[in-house]
């Protein structure tokens, strides 16, 4: 029987006395309790809630009293406090400058080279410069001959002799038959034998196939039948350039005979290009350089591309004749072109200047070709042209300027007649003119 205070002990209710006077305690097995995952949740979330706000507070308390606490702990001066800031000694600083210098001295050692290497390297640089132009002149000059004109005179004693002239050429153009050359007329005009000495030496005889009297320059031709096969591969035809594209200071290649000398080049750069000359219905602007030749000088301007710019022609230059002085290649094309289709030139006989807007609204004259000068026996003389008539129009054709009247002029036919209109100035004002004429072979 149990009594009353073991039935209030907690450790004897759970004991049970057995028949051999042991005690066994009760097992007791407990369910666990299931996982309340959103009991869960809510309590990460508000965990998480409140040390975000817990760290709001923080930086915000810490943003209001930082001013103060680093006011603390360093004071602001006053006006009595002398304030003192830290520099460098200027042992320390002249150190660190040596050693700047040492280093900056030790780079440029070994990037930069002694006065004897660098007089080497400028020699180098002006040999190889100079190979590279003479490497251009070369080649151009596989393009180049020389044009003998042989005439037979007698001496003193009735002996017979060969008189040989001799002037440099370009190839300029072939065909199936020909190859044809550019050259000057000086020396072929009473040749009775014309030949033409190429590149490589070999000789060929040439005919002359048109010559302009105003330019002095004349076209050959230059069966290649004459030629071997070796000759015809070395030469070739001359590349030209754009004349236009020149300015003064730009560098240029003499190549011909410049001073009257065969196989000759000089280098150099232009000095001028405003120089005008003005002939019988043309004009034409002449390239200045400053390289030496002289009045019977011949060849040609090249590029430092090994393009042809110009036709060396001393007996145009409108300054010193011992400098070399070209006409622009891309002004002669259409002579060229003229001069090798055999098509006939013809003239009217005038020298003339362009009336630009500018000088028409200044000195009051009509736009055109004001005429300078009249050929006599020419047709415009005999059709009654004077000086200082201004040209408007030939043949039809409205002339603005001397490129225009050459233009036409070059496309007229012999022996058809044409009407030249222009103004005369008159008592008042200027007043219209007419005049029918006939253009004559050159």
């Amino acid at each position: 029987m149990i009594t009353n205070n073991e039935q209030n002990d907690p450790k004897k209710t759970d004991v049970n006395h057995t028949e051999e006077g042991q005690y066994s305690f009760i097992k007791e097995t407990r369910k666990k309790r299931p996982i309340d995952r959103s009991d869960w949740i809510k309590r990460a979330g508000l965990t998480l809630g409140f040390s975000v706000v817990g760290g709001l507070i923080a930086a915000l308390v810490f943003a209001l009293c930082a001013p103060s606490f680093l006011k603390f702990l360093n004071p602001i001066p006053t006006e009595s406090e002398k304030i003192e800031i830290a520099t460098v000694s200027a042992s320390s600083e002249e150190e660190e400058e040596e050693k700047e210098e040492e280093t900056k001295e030790e780079k440029e050692k070994e990037e930069e080279l002694t006065p004897e290497d660098e007089q080497e390297l400028a020699i180098q640089q002006y040999v190889q410069t100079y190979k590279g132009l003479m490497n251009l002149a070369r080649d151009v000059e596989r393009s180049m001959v020389e044009v003998i004109g042989i005439t037979s005179q007698m001496d003193y004693f009735n002996h017979d002799y060969e008189n040989r002239q001799s002037v440099s050429g370009l190839l300029i153009a072939e065909s199936n038959s020909s190859i044809y050359c550019l050259t000057e007329n000086r020396g072929l005009k009473k040749a009775e034998e014309i030949q033409v000495i190429f590149f490589n030496g070999a000789r060929a005889k040439a005919s002359v196939k048109g010559v302009d009297k105003e330019t002095n320059l004349a076209v050959l031709a230059i069966d290649r039948e004459e030629l071997d096969d070796g000759t015809k591969n070395t030469i070739q035809i001359a590349q030209f350039g754009s004349s236009n594209a020149l300015r003064v200071g730009s560098p240029v290649i003499a190549v011909g005979s410049i001073t009257g000398l065969g196989d000759s080049m000089e280098f150099g750069m232009i000095t001028s290009l405003r120089n005008t000359v003005s002939l019988w219905d043309a004009s034409y602007n002449v390239f200045s350089t400053d390289m030496i030749g002289n009045s019977v000088g011949s060849g040609v301007l090249v590029n430092i591309k090994g393009q042809v710019v110009g036709i060396i022609s001393q007996n145009l230059s409108t300054d010193d004749q011992n400098l070399i002085s070209a006409i622009p290649i891309q002004q002669l094309s259409f002579l060229i072109e003229t001069l090798i289709n055999g098509r006939p030139q013809v003239r009217i006989g005038i020298k003339g200047q362009n009336v630009s807007p500018d000088i028409s609204d200044t000195a009051g004259i009509p736009e055109g070709v004001l005429v300078t000068a009249v050929d006599s026996e020419s047709p415009a003389m005999f059709a009654g042209i004077k000086e200082l008539d201004v040209i408007t129009a030939v043949a039809g054709n409205s002339v603005e300027n001397l490129q225009q009247y050459e233009n036409v002029i070059a496309g007229l036919k012999e022996n058809e007649e044409i009407t030249v209109s222009g103004m005369r100035l008159g008592t008042e004002n200027y007043e219209e003119i007419s005049f029918r004429l006939t253009p004559e072979i050159k």
